[in-house]
């Protein structure tokens, strides 16, 4: 009896048991129903009870929001003629017609040479080639004496070429003498010392009175007719150079210019090309600094509207009811990019950022 009392106290002791662990179990599992139905995705009750709620966003045309993509280079302008003009003739400078500043014109005066001492060369010159001609006209008349001479033979055959000889001589020094003549006058048309174009004196080291020789600078011309800007291109840009609309800007203004010619010479440390360029209608002024500035044709999305999809930059687009990311090849943050989309295409401006490809959209309005 004893045993049978033990095991019946036993048996009541794990109903006991039982029906506390059921009891917490359950409150257990409400709380997590409870839980569950304030922060479960809704997905897990009825999957076919979904609606997408489409998104208000707002849109503008390509057209409307495309930015030009402008870049630069180093530049600077240049004139194709800067000449030292020197003295070509040794002599004292008697007289310097401009100062520093001045316009001078092609062919101008611009300081002259002492010129008396090759005056006097000229003249003697002159005087000896009147000499050689009336020795010339001597040396003529006994020529046709002796021709006459030689009919009756009343001349030797040696003596009729002794007269054609002398003749012969006297007509060449004429020609040498007139040689000599030329190049004492050119040495007179130099004591003037001339501007080989039009321009500016931008230089003048000698003074009145200084000794000169062949070869020493005078003058200092510009010339400012003949304009051109020299800029330094990277190497990518180099080759699409010829198809950019392109401006020269120095000091808040910008000049139309046009690609003359690009040297075929790769600057290694810059890794870059020179390019020369040819100014279109007003010019700068000669040594003036600035930037070469191409702009690139066509559609370019400014850099604020574009959002990141899956690692790729990209765009949104309305397609019907849909909004649809289209990826933009060569795209970099903060920069704008080329596109080749059309001018209509509907970009999503507001409403952007919480869009996925194909997400359903309501269009708000449009800028």
């Amino acid at each position: 009896m004893s045993g049978v009392r033990y095991s019946t106290e036993a048996t009541a002791s794990v109903h006991g048991f039982r029906r506390r662990s059921t009891s917490i179990s359950g409150r257990i599992l409400i709380l997590l129903v409870m839980m569950c139905a304030t922060t479960c995705p809704a997905s897990i009750y009825a999957a076919d009870d979904i609606v997408e709620t489409p998104l208000e966003v707002t849109v503008d045309t390509l057209a409307s929001v495309s930015v030009v993509i402008e870049s630069s280079a180093p530049a600077t302008v240049v004139s194709l003629n800067r000449t030292q003009v020197a003295a070509q003739i040794s002599g004292v400078i008697s007289s310097i017609g401009v100062e520093v500043g001045d316009t001078v014109e092609a062919d101008g005066i611009l300081a002259t040479i002492n010129c008396a001492d090759f005056q006097q060369i000229l003249a003697r010159d002159e005087s000896q080639l009147l000499a050689l001609v009336a020795r010339r006209r001597l040396a003529r008349e006994e020529l046709d004496r002796a021709l006459k001479l030689i009919k009756t033979r009343n001349i030797s055959e040696e003596q009729l070429v002794q007269r054609q000889a002398d003749f012969d001589s006297a007509v060449a020094g004429i020609s040498a003498q007139k040689a000599q003549i030329a190049l004492s006058r050119r040495q007179v048309s130099l004591c003037e010392i001339r501007s080989p174009f039009a321009g500016v004196v931008i230089q003048r080291p000698v003074s009145l009175g200084a000794y000169v020789m062949p070869g020493t600078p005078v003058v200092e011309v510009l010339d400012t007719n003949r304009l051109e800007v020299r800029a330094d291109v990277p190497l990518d840009a180099i080759e699409s150079l010829d198809r950019q609309i392109l401006t020269f800007s120095a000091g808040g203004t910008s000049y139309p210019i046009k690609l003359r010619s690009v040297v075929p010479l790769v600057n290694e440390g810059t890794r870059s090309q020179q390019a020369r360029l040819e100014f279109e209608g007003a010019t700068a002024t000669a040594g003036t600094p600035g930037r070469l500035v191409w702009t690139l044709p066509g559609l370019a999305i400014p850099a604020h509207l574009l959002v990141r999809r899956n690692a790729s930059l990209g765009i949104f687009v309305v397609d019907g009811e849909h909004a649809r990311f289209v990826k933009l090849i060569g795209a970099l943050e903060g920069k704008p990019v080329q596109t080749d989309l059309a001018a209509d295409t509907r970009i999503v401006i507001d409403g952007r950022h919480a869009l996925e490809d194909g997400r359903k959209v309501i269009v708000e309005a449009s800028h």
